[in-house]
């Protein structure tokens, strides 16, 4: 079903339970591996490229070099936070993206799909019918877990995978714990975000502020290596045609 079709109540936003709200507000996954991060790997929150959004991305030139499939964070980085609809000013990247890569992209979130929160896939299936991108299933809220349910669902390695999302400690952690290629957007709409998201995003944006001045760089990534490619070649205008 197209995202212009649904109701408007559909459309706008998804009423998620209070629990779900905890949830997504409280991550016991990150505050675990947070202390990891800052003692030891500090470069598991630097990602290989960062740009303002998606429509800064050179999908083309993603595809050409050896990558294969794309994981999305959903909220700020598709779509403002708990929208269901895709923002409009990125709904022309996205389709870009999905017709590069054959229509190999999935959505991963730490609410839909997620077993904890979303165990009979009924809030992943309302994603997916709304923003027209399947919703991974999976056990375990960014940044913890391993790349299996992603491999699995692409059937290739986890290197030929793109992580894109909003946030270092979550997103971009995960990716590269993980081994995949990982692009940060920035986000774009902060209202409405829980006031422990909001606190959560101004200490790992110093954080990795201060890494980045100390030298710190993002882990080395096998198509990178493989290919020699800058990862300047995978920035575009976004007024600029893909291809």
């Amino acid at each position: 079903m197209a995202a212009q079709n649904l109701p408007q109540e559909t459309k706008q936003s998804r009423r998620l339970s209070w629990y779900q709200k905890l949830g997504q507000s409280v991550n016991p996954s990150a505050i675990g591996m947070f202390g990891q991060v800052f003692l030891r790997e500090q470069k598991w929150a630097i990602p290989h490229l960062e740009v303002q959004d998606i429509t800064h991305i050179n999908w083309h030139a993603l595809r050409s070099a050896g990558f294969s499939a794309c994981a999305f964070d959903k909220d700020n980085t598709l779509t403002k936070p708990y929208d269901m609809v895709v923002y409009p000013p990125l709904a022309q990247s996205l389709a870009d993206c999905q017709r590069e890569f054959e229509g190999r992209a999935v959505i991963v979130s730490n609410s839909a799909g997620l077993e904890e929160f979303d165990a009979e896939g009924k809030e992943a299936a309302a994603v997916e019918a709304a923003l027209g991108v399947p919703v991974l299933r999976h056990s375990e809220k960014k940044p913890g877990g391993s790349a299996a349910s992603l491999t699995s669902y692409f059937g290739c390695d986890a290197s030929e995978i793109l992580m894109v999302g909003d946030r270092f400690l979550t997103d971009v952690v995960y990716g590269n714990r993980n081994g995949l290629f990982t692009v940060r957007t920035r986000a774009f709409e902060l209202a409405g975000e829980p006031t422990s998201v909001l606190w959560a995003r101004k200490l790992e944006e110093k954080l990795v502020k201060r890494w980045r001045a100390k030298g710190q760089q993002p882990p080395m990534q096998t198509v990178l290596l493989r290919t020699g490619l800058s990862v300047d070649c995978f920035r575009k205008a976004p007024d600029a045609p893909q291809g």
